[in-house]
Parts: structure tokens; C-alpha cells; sequence
């Protein structure tokens, strides 16, 4: 029996070290309408993200979370970014994020996908490298919050990532830093890791969770991430929260931003009411209402005006709300809502969670998300997709 799956929170989910001149937390606030009035859709699921190592060796494979991104020069397809994944009969266990490639997929048929694997082609591989400088006392682990293509003068598919460095010990785990890294399809290689010490990336033990920020989101030389918050919860649900979405503007180059010592260059953090860069001052408007036990955002380009649309996790019972907006920042209205069939279990599947959209495989009428079901992989869960109509 494998080791029992820790209870993470997703950020932006899914989903941070503060420097003199910190960024700026956008608050926004939604329309009044709870999310009860919307109208209520069917989710259409589609099945398991399924892998070749899956179909071909007879491996079952748990896997946690599920991003996708298409990178500016799509050469190979979409990139998958999966959280722990963990690998029967082997017994391989990989804390931290895994990825595999596809063929883009259009709701509701999917394409298989092959793994990032070792030499030997039998062994998943961690994805993201865990950076140095951190000291744990447990299992230290990089979990991504979510990818992005970033506009580049180079034909090269460059993809952002941020990522939380997590610290995996018993009753003691715990999120680290935030972190965000470049990574070039063409070369699979990594650059530009924001480094400990380095401006506009927060650190924390534990960190903060307004800091733990998820989703990112190009758009008009901005770039965007998002979380949502849920000050209070009982069993697992989350009856009250608030969502913010921080804001920087994109430089000359992808990390000029992140790099830069300034004011004018690094993270702002945007107070409803006046412009800081105390993170403690930054207020959040709120989402009225909102109960994001996790919290998604994308741009949906295939969409009529191609709205930015929030995928709202109302508790651990599958159901979701939806929200749009035409602005990054909201207003955000609620759209409708929807009952993912979801099961949770008492094994190591846990409860349900990780309500991913995938603007990259979502039609004109039609909203592909992915989530975690528990009951998958004889209770141990894995990753499925569905679509919703979207009109």
C-alpha cells in the first residue's frame, strides 16, 4: 500500500518572498448575484487522462492536479502538468510535479499522451527541479499552480510557470515559497527560476496563502495570477472566502519584470482604495459570494468575446460554480453552476478537487475542465476530463 496522499490546497489555484518594492494584490469584487440563481448545467465526463505508459505497460498511474498549455510555436501539442503521482505495480512515487505531452484535444474526444520518463522509458521523472536553498525537515516538493505561453520575439515555445515549494512532513507540511521558472519546449529545458533572495517571489514558512498564487494569465502585456481564499471552512468545505488577482507588467523580456529592483519593474500589490507595496495593507474587495475551497481563472479565446472565465470549487461534493468576466480583473458574474461527478473515498484518493479549465481544448460552446476523482484507480484517484455547454 502506497503512502497515504497529503491534503493540498489547489491553487489559483490549484494553485512568496517580499521584497522592498513588493507587488500588488488587484482586488476585485463580482456581481450580488449568488451563485444559487445561476443556471444550472450538465457535466458530460469524458473519462481518465490516460498515458502511454498506461495503455501500453499495464501501469496505473494516480495522478494529482492537471494543467495543460500550448506553448507560442506548438510543435508537439499540449504540455500536461500533473501534482504527486504515484505508480502501480511499480511503486514509484513522485513527489512534485509530472508532466506528459498530447496532441491537442477538442471536447468530448481526447488523445493519449506519453509521459516524461527516465532513459529506461519505465519510470515517470519529476518534471520541475526542486531549488536549492531550502531547508525542510521533510520531503520537499515543487508543485506547479498552473503554465502560460509568453508572446516572445523568438520563435521559440517559451511557457511560464509558477510553482509552490512545498515541504512534505507529516501533520507538518507546509507551502515554502512561491516560485515562477521559464521553460522552452524546443529544448526541454528550464531558465530563469526566480532565485531565494531574488525580488517579487515570497517566501514564508508557512507562507501566506494571499501569496500562493496560481493561474497565470497573459494579456495586453500583463501578466496576471489569481487565488481564492476561504476564510472559513468546516470539513472540508468552505463556506466564505474572498478572491484577489495580482498583477505585473510584462518587460522587454519574460522575467524583466521579476528581476527588476524597483517600483516601477517588480509585483504591485493594488489596495482597493490607493496603490502599496505593504503586502499586510493589500485588502481584498471580495467575491460576493464566494466559496472557493479552489479556485481557477483562464481566458477563453474560443468563447464569444472572449471572456476570462473563474472556476469556482463550492465544497467537496463535486459542485462548481462558473463565473465570466470580459475584463482580467472582473467584475466577475456568476454564469452557472454544475455537479461534477465526483466520488470521494476513504483510501488515499481523499476527497474531490483540482476543477482545471483548458481554454486550449474548449470550443465555442463547450467548456473542457479536468478534475481529481477519488474513486478512480481502485480508490487511489486520478485525473479525468468532462465538458460543460457553455451556452
Amino acid at each position: 500500500m502506497r503512502a497515504a496522499r497529503p491534503r493540498r490546497r489547489f491553487l489559483g489555484l490549484t494553485a512568496t518572498m517580499v521584497s522592498a518594492a513588493l507587488s500588488a494584490i488587484l482586488a476585485f469584487t463580482v456581481g450580488t448575484a449568488a451563485p444559487a440563481a445561476a443556471a444550472t448545467r450538465t457535466v458530460n465526463d469524458i473519462g481518465p487522462v490516460v498515458s502511454s505508459l498506461e495503455l501500453n505497460k499495464g501501469y496505473e498511474i494516480s495522478r494529482d492536479c492537471g494543467f495543460t498549455g500550448v506553448p507560442q510555436a506548438n510543435v508537439i501539442g499540449v504540455l500536461w502538468l500533473f501534482c504527486d503521482t504515484a505508480v502501480s505495480p511499480t511503486g514509484q512515487r513522485v513527489w512534485g510535479t509530472t508532466a506528459g505531452t498530447a496532441q491537442a484535444f477538442t471536447a468530448p474526444s481526447q488523445s493519449l499522451f506519453g509521459d516524461f520518463t527516465d532513459a529506461s522509458g519505465n519510470n515517470v521523472v519529476q518534471f520541475i527541479p526542486n531549488p536549492s536553498g531550502f531547508s525542510c525537515g521533510g520531503t520537499l516538493a515543487a508543485w506547479a499552480s498552473g503554465i502560460a505561453s509568453i508572446p516572445t520575439s523568438s520563435p521559440n515555445p517559451l511557457l511560464i510557470i509558477p510553482y509552490v515549494v512545498m515541504c512534505l512532513n507529516g501533520t507538518n507540511t507546509r507551502p515554502l515559497a512561491l516560485r515562477i521558472v521559464d521553460y522552452d519546449y524546443t529544448t526541454n529545458t528550464f531558465s530563469n527560476d526566480s532565485p531565494v533572495g531574488g525580488t517579487g517571489i515570497f517566501t514564508g514558512n508557512p507562507l501566506a496563502d494571499n501569496r500562493i498564487l496560481g493561474s497565470p494569465v497573459v494579456y495586453n502585456g500583463s501578466l496576471y495570477f489569481y487565488t481564492g481564499l476561504c476564510t472559513s471552512s468546516a470539513f472540508g468545505d468552505c463556506s466564505a472566502g474572498t478572491a484577489q488577482v495580482a498583477k505585473v507588467t510584462l518587460g522587454s523580456t519574460p522575467f524583466a519584470a521579476y528581476n527588476a529592483s524597483n517600483q516601477s519593474g517588480g509585483h504591485r500589490w493594488l489596495d482597493p482604495r490607493n496603490y502599496t507595496f505593504s503586502t499586510l495593507a493589500a485588502t481584498s474587495g471580495g467575491f460576493t459570494p464566494i466559496t472557493p475551497a479552489s479556485f481557477d481563472v483562464h481566458r477563453y479565446p474560443a468563447f464569444s468575446g472572449s471572456p476570462f472565465v473563474a472556476i469556482e470549487q463550492d465544497d467537496i461534493g463535486g459542485n462548481i460554480t462558473v463565473f465570466s468576466s470580459s475584463s482580467p480583473t472582473g467584475p466577475f458574474t456568476p454564469r452557472f453552476t454544475a455537479a461534477v461527478p465526483c466520488n470521494s473515498t476513504t483510501g488515499d484518493g481523499g476527497l474531490c478537487r483540482a476543477y482545471i479549465g483548458h481554454p486550449e481544448s474548449s470550443t465555442s460552446s463547450k467548456l473542457m475542465l479536468s478534475y481529481f476523482q477519488p474513486s478512480d484507480s481502485h480508490g487511489n484517484g486520478h485525473v479525468r476530463t468532462a465538458w460543460i455547454p457553455w451556452s
